[in-house]
C-alpha cells in the first residue's frame, strides 16, 4: 500500500520498488540507509513545525548545541478542585387525573410528583507547556515555548464522595541534541553521513552514525508517547456529552516518507526535480541536493523531497479537519489544539517506528542474500566441519590438524591392541536446504576431535632430561614410565554461547587384549597426576563423558583486576595461574602384555600368543593379588652356564602359575567340603540320601577345575527346582557353596556386573576356547596335580609340551641370531625402533624433555598479544559423572552396555592400579610401553550467531579462527606461523593477520 501511494506521487518514468527486488550494489545499501536516516529527519523537523517551531527557533537551537545540551520538556499539571452543592425540583413527566362527583356535580383533580436533586459541581482545570531549552532551563532565556494551553471546565456529579475523573501531573525531557546537531546551521537540511572508513564502521546498519540516530529515536518515541497519553487523559474528561473523541482522527492517512525503496532507473527526471524545487518552498526542512550521488539506485533527492511534501500536504488536511471538528475556544477542554498536538507527536512516533523497521530490512536484506548464496543458515557444526576442511588446505602436511583416533599398538610389528579417541557428539545435526531424509536416525553423529598434535619418544630412564616422568600409586609407591609423547591443542569454536558439540573419551579394545588408561593432570615437568584409571579388555568399550568450562580471556582478566589492590591482584593472579595449569588434561595409555613380560623375565612377544596364559596371570594379579615374584622366571634355579631360552623361561611361568591354580583349586575345594559338612551337622541325611549327594558332589568336582563347559551345564542344571527325592535344605545349601566357591573365580571385568543365580561361565574369553587334545595341550592345561618331574622328563626326550610355546620361542631364537639378550635390552630396542603405541599423525621430531606446565602460560601470553580481538579463552576439561561400559560377558555372548556408579567408577581405578602395582613390582621396574596424551584446549567465541557475525559484525569467523590455529598451532609445534603454512596461503594470511608473523610474536623454543 505504502509502494502504491509512492509511485502515485512520484513521475511516471519512475519505478520505485521494495529494496530486495531490485538489482543494487552493496554502497547502494549505505546509500538507502543515509537517505532514510535524513528523510526521517526532516520529516520530524516539518511535524514539529506544525506545533510552532520555525526556523528562526531552529536557529537558536542550533547555536545552542555548539555550547550546551538541547532538549524538549512537556509539563502537565491538572486540578480538581470541589466547588458547590445546587437542589432543584424535578418534576416527573407523567401526571395523575382524578375525577370526584357528588350527583350530577363533577370535577377532576390533576396532580405530579416533584422530586429534589442534589448535583455537586467541580472546577476542573488543565494547564501543559511544552518548550525546548538548553542545559538545565534556569532562566526564561534558556528556554524557546512551543504550546502552552490552560484550560477549565465545571463537572458535575450526583455525589460529593466521588470525583469526576483522574488527574495526571508531571513532567518528561527528552535530549533532542542529536535532531539539532544533524542539521546545517544555514539551510536547516539535514546532513548525516556514514563514516565508511571507519574502523566502527561494520554494515549499513551496524556503526556509529546509525547507532546514534537509532538511540536518538527510541528515546524521543518514548518521550512522544508519554506526551500522546497525558492528552488522551485531557480529551476522557466528561466535560459534555456531545464532545467529540480522538477516535474521528485517522493518524494513518498522513503519508510516511520513510520507506526503503530503489529504482533501477539510476537517473532522476527533469520533471520530478524542478516541481520538487517548486513545492518544497513550504518545508521547514528537506534533503540537501548534495546528500546523495547521482549514480546510484536510490530515489534522488528532488523525489524524496516530493515525498516529504506529500507528508506536509496529508498533515495540513488533517489538521484542518480537526479544526472543523473540534472547539476552538483557548479555554476549551479538548480543543482543537489539543487535537494537533496529539495528531502530529503521533505521526512522528510512526515515522521514527518505520525508519526502525527500515534498518531492520535493510539487515534482513543481507542476512536473506548470504543465506541464499549458500543454500541454508550456517550452524557452529557446519563451520566446524569447514574449518576441518580448511585446516587440512592451509596447514602443511607434517603441522594439519588430525582427528584424535590413535591405534593402541605396541610397535609397528604388532596388530593394534585397541583404540584410543577424544569424540565429540553433535548437539544440532546438519540440516539439508533441500529436503531430509525421514528415514535418517535419531543418533547424533559422532566423530573424533581434531588436534595439532606433536610428538615424540621417551625413554624409561629416570633421568628427568631424558623425557621420563612419573605417577603415584599410593602414598609410597611412584612408577616411572616413557613411551610415546603427544602434545594436542584443540581449538573450539563457540557462537552465541553454543559451540555444537559435546565431548566424550572412548576406548575401545579388541577380542583376547587389554590395555590400562588411566585420566588425569599434569601436575608438574615429570609427574603425572591420575585422577581415574580403568582396565580395559575382550571387546570392552568405556565411554567417559567430558564437561568443557573456559577462564576469561588474558585481557578480560587484566581488565578485571586492574582497579585492585596489590593484595587482591596477587590473590587472583595465584588463583587465575591454577586454572591455566587446569587446563592440562592428561590421558596415559599402558601397554599389559609387554609389561606383563617384562616383570615376569621373558622375551619379548613370548605372551602374544599365549592368551588363556596371559588371561590367568591378570587374574592372579588383579583378584587374588599374587606377587609376580612367586610367577615370574628365576635365573637362578637354571642349571648349567647356558642361559635360558624363551621356550624355558615361558615353561617354567606356566609351571608356576598352573601350580598356583592347582592351589586356589584346592583351596576351593575345601570351602566346598566345609559348607558339606555344616549342611550334615545342621540336618542329617539318610545313608541313600548321602550317596546320591556324593555322586553329586563328583560331578560339581569340574566346577572347580579348568573344564568350564561342564561346569556352566551343571551349575544350569542347579538353577533348576530340586528333584522332590532330595531334601531342600541341603540343596540349598550345596547351591549356596557352588555359588560362594565359583564367585571367588570370576574375572575383574565381570565384578562390576551381577552374576546370574548360580555359577556362571568366567567372562575371561579363553574360558570360552574350546579344549585342545592332550598330545597338544599346554602346560597350564595339563591335568590338575601332574608332577612337574614328569614335565622335565618330557623335555629331555625332545617332546614340545606347547607348540604355540615352541613356534613363539623358535621366532624369538630366530629374529635375535646375536643370542639372547636380557629382556630390558630388547624392550629398549624395541621401544626405539617401534612407531609408539599408538597409530596417529601428528610432527614427530627428535624428543626433547618438555615442560607441559608451561604451555598453558606461553599459551596464555600469546593469546594476549596476538588475539586482538579478545575472544581465545583457555579451557578447562573436566572428567563428567555418567561413564557408559559396553562389554561381553562371554565369547560368544551378546554385548551389554551399563552406566557406572560413583562406587563402581572407585572398583575400576582400584583394579587397574593393583595390576599396575604387580606389573611394576611396586614402582621397581619403569614402564617402556606407554603412551602420554596431554590436550590443551581453547575455544574461540563469537558473542552471535555464524550468519550475525558475518551480517552485523561485517566479519570473516574464518579468518578469525584462522588466526587463533595459527596462535595455538606455532605455540604448540615451537615453530614460527609461516613454518606451518603452506605456500599458497602464506601471503593471503599475512595480510589478514599481520601481527603472527612480527619477529616478538614467534614462540619461544
Amino acid at each position: 500500500r505504502a509502494l502504491e501511494r509512492v509511485r502515485l506521487v512520484l513521475d511516471a518514468q519512475k519505478d520505485p520498488q521494495a529494496a530486495g527486488d531490485v538489482s543494487h550494489s552493496y554502497e547502494d545499501k549505505y546509500n538507502l540507509t543515509e537517505c532514510m536516516i535524513n528523510t526521517a529527519l526532516a520529516s520530524q523537523i516539518n511535524c514539529l513545525s506544525v506545533l510552532g517551531l520555525g526556523s528562526e527557533q531552529l536557529k537558536k537551537l542550533a547555536t545552542w548545541s555548539d555550547v550546551s545540551a538541547v532538549s524538549f520538556r512537556f509539563v502537565c499539571n491538572e486540578t480538581v478542585v470541589y466547588d458547590r452543592e445546587e437542589k432543584k425540583e424535578v418534576e416527573s413527566p407523567t401526571k395523575s387525573v382524578t375525577e370526584i362527583g357528588v350527583g350530577a356535580l363533577r370535577t377532576s383533580i390533576t396532580s405530579k410528583v416533584t422530586t429534589t436533586v442534589v448535583e455537586h459541581f467541580w472546577k476542573y482545570s488543565v494547564t501543559y507547556e511544552l518548550f525546548a531549552f538548553r542545559g538545565i532551563g534556569e532562566t526564561e532565556a534558556d528556554r524557546i515555548p512551543l504550546v502552552s494551553r490552560v484550560a477549565n471546565a465545571e463537572l458535575k456529579t450526583s455525589s460529593k464522595n466521588s470525583t469526576p475523573c483522574y488527574v495526571h501531573s508531571g513532567a518528561c525531557d527528552v535530549n533532542i541534541t542529536t535532531l539539532i546537531k544533524s542539521l546545517d546551521p544555514a539551510t536547516l537540511e539535514p546532513r548525516v553521513k556514514i563514516d565508511r572508513s571507519s574502523t566502527k564502521c561494520k554494515t549499513p546498519r551496524r556503526n556509529p552514525e546509525v547507532e546514534e540516530i537509532m538511540q536518538y529515536f527510541r528515546k524521543i518515541r518514548d518521550w512522544m508517547s508519554t506526551v500522546v497519553r497525558h492528552i488522551l487523559c485531557v480529551f476522557s474528561v466528561p466535560t459534555r456529552p456531545d464532545r467529540v473523541d480522538l477516535s474521528t482522527v485517522d493518524v494513518n492517512a498522513i503519508f510516511n516518507p520513510v520507506i526503503p525503496v530503489l529504482d533501477e532507473r539510476s537517473s532522476e527526471g527533469a520533471d520530478s526535480t524542478a516541481a520538487a524545487g517548486a513545492s518544497s518552498q513550504a518545508l521547514l526542512s528537506k534533503l540537501s541536493s548534495e546528500l546523495l550521488p547521482r549514480q546510484s539506485a536510490t530515489l534522488g533527492v528532488g523525489d524524496m523531497n516530493l515525498l516529504l511534501q506529500e507528508e506536509l500536504r496529508t498533515l495540513t488536511e488533517q489538521r484542518e479537519q480537526i479544526f472543523e471538528r473540534f472547539p476552538t475556544a483557548e479555554a476549551a477542554i479538548g480543543s482543537s489544539r489539543d487535537a494537533t498536538v496529539f495528531i502530529a507527536l503521533s505521526h512522528c512516533n510512526n515515522v521514527c517506528a518505520r525508519w526502525e523497521a527500515s534498518m531492520a530490512y535493510v539487515e534482513d536484506m543481507l542476512r536473506k542474500q548470504l543465506v541464499a548464496a549458500i543454500g541454508k543458515e550456517v550452524s557452529p557444526t557446519d563451520f566446524a566441519e569447514y574449518m576441518r576442511f580448511h585446516n587440512q588446505k592451509m596447514f602443511g602436511e607434517a603441522y594439519a590438524p588430525t582427528p584424535f583416533s590413535f591405534a593402541v599398538r605396541r610397535s609397528s610389528q604388532h596388530s593394534p591392541e585397541g583404540t584410543l579417541a577424544l569424540e565429540e557428539i553433535s548437539t544440532k545435526a546438519t540440516s539439508s536446504s533441500t529436503s531430509t531424509s525421514s528415514s535418517s536416525s535419531s543418533t547424533p553423529p559422532v566423530q573424533p576431535v581434531v588436534s595439532m598434535a606433536a610428538h615424540g619418544v621417551a625413554t624409561s630412564s629416570t633421568e628427568p632430561s631424558e623425557g621420563a616422568m612419573k605417577f603415584a600409586l599410593g602414598a609410597s609407591v611412584e612408577v616411572t614410565f616413557g613411551g610415546d609423547r603427544y602434545l594436542h591443542g584443540v581449538l573450539q569454536h563457540q557462537f552465541s554461547g553454543q559451540s555444537g558439540s559435546k565431548w566424550s573419551l572412548s576406548a575401545r579394545a579388541k577380542q583376547f587384549s587389554s590395555m590400562i588408561v588411566l585420566v588425569g593432570r599434569i601436575s608438574s615437568a615429570t609427574t603425572f597426576d591420575p585422577k581415574y584409571a580403568a582396565i580395559i579388555q575382550n571387546k570392552d568399550e568405556l565411554t567417559i563423558p567430558l564437561e568443557l568450562s573456559t577462564i576469561p580471556t588474558p585481557k578480560e582478566f587484566k581488565e578485571a583486576i586492574s582497579s585492585l589492590s596489590p593484595e587482591q591482584q596477587a590473590f587472583a593472579k595465584s588463583f587465575r595461574s591454577m586454572q591455566l595449569e587446569s587446563t592440562l588434561f592428561g590421558i596415559l595409555v599402558i601397554h599389559i602384555k609387554p609389561q606383563l613380560e617384562k616383570v615376569l623375565n621373558l622375551p619379548d612377544n613370548s605372551l602374544t600368543k599365549e592368551i588363556k596364559l596371559t588371561q590367568d596371570l591378570m587374574q592372579l594379579f588383579i583378584k587374588y593379588q599374587i606377587p609376580s615374584d612367586l610367577l615370574s622366571f628365576d635365573p637362578a634355579t637354571k642349571t648349567g652356564s647356558e642361559p635360558a631360552t624363551a621356550v624355558e623361561r615361558l615353561l617354567a611361568v606356566k609351571d608356576h602359575v598352573a601350580a598356583m591354580m592347582e592351589m586356589l583349586k584346592e583351596a576351593k575345594d575345601e570351602q566346598l567340603s566345609e559348607k558339606r559338612m555344616e549342611a550334615e551337622y545342621v540336618e542329617p541325611i539318610s545313608p541313600e540320601l548321602s550317596e546320591c549327594c556324593s555322586e553329586e558332589d563328583s560331578r560339581l568336582a569340574p566346577c572347580f577345575g579348568d573344564d568350564m563347559d561342564e561346569c556352566e551345564d551343571l551349575c544350569m542344571e542347579f538353577s533348576a527346582p530340586p528333584a522332590p527325592v532330595r531334601r531342600s535344605g541341603f540343596s540349598a545349601m550345596v547351591k549356596s557353596a557352588v555359588k560362594d566357591a565359583t564367585s571367588a573365580m570370576k574375572h575383574y571385568s565381570s565384578k562390576s556386573f551381577e552374576a546370574k543365580e548360580g555359577c556362571q561361565r568366567l567372562s575371561s574369553p579363553s574360558r570360552s576356547i574350546p579344549r585342545s587334545n592332550s598330545k597338544s595341550s599346554t602346560p597350564t592345561a595339563k591335568a590338575p596335580g601332574q608332577p612337574q618331574q614328569q614335565q622335565q622328563e618330557r623335555q629331555q626326550q625332545g617332546q614340545q609340551p606347547s607348540s604355540s610355546a615352541t613356534s613363539s620361542g623358535q621366532q624369538q631364537e630366530q629374529q635375535k641370531p646375536g643370542g639372547n639378550k636380557q629382556p630390558s635390552e630388547q624392550n629398549q630396542e624395541e621401544q626405539q625402533s617401534s612407531v609408539g603405541g599408538a597409530a596417529g599423525s601428528g610432527a614427530t621430531a627428535a624428543f626433547e624433555a618438555r615442560d607441559y606446565t608451561e604451555v598453558p602460560q606461553e599459551l596464555n601470553r600469546r593469546f594476549d598479544e596476538l588475539d586482538t580481538d579478545s575472544a581465545l579463552r583457555p579451557t578447562i576439561i573436566n572428567v563428567g559423572e555418567a561413564w557408559t561400559k559396553r562389554f561381553q560377558k562371554s565369547l560368544l555372548s551378546k554385548a551389554e552396555e551399563r552406566t557406572l556408579n560413583n562406587d563402581e567408577i572407585k572398583d575400576e581405578k582400584a583394579a587397574a592400579f593393583d595390576l599396575l602395582d604387580a606389573l611394576t613390582k611396586s614402582g621397581a621396574i619403569p614402564i617402556d610401553h606407554a603412551a602420554l596424551h596431554v590436550v590443551v584446549a581453547a575455544t574461540h567465541c563469537f558473542d552471535k550467531t555464524v550468519t550475525e557475525s558475518v551480517v552485523q559484525d561485517n566479519l570473516n569467523p574464518i579468518e578469525r579462527v584462522e588466526r587463533s590455529s595459527l596462535i595455538m598451532a606455532s605455540t604448540i609445534h615451537a615453530l614460527p606461523a609461516q613454518g606451518l603454512l603452506k605456500n599458497g596461503h602464506l601471503d593471503r594470511v599475512k595480510a589478514a593477520s599481520p601481527q603472527l608473523f612480527l619477529e616478538d610474536g614467534r614462540p619461544e623454543n
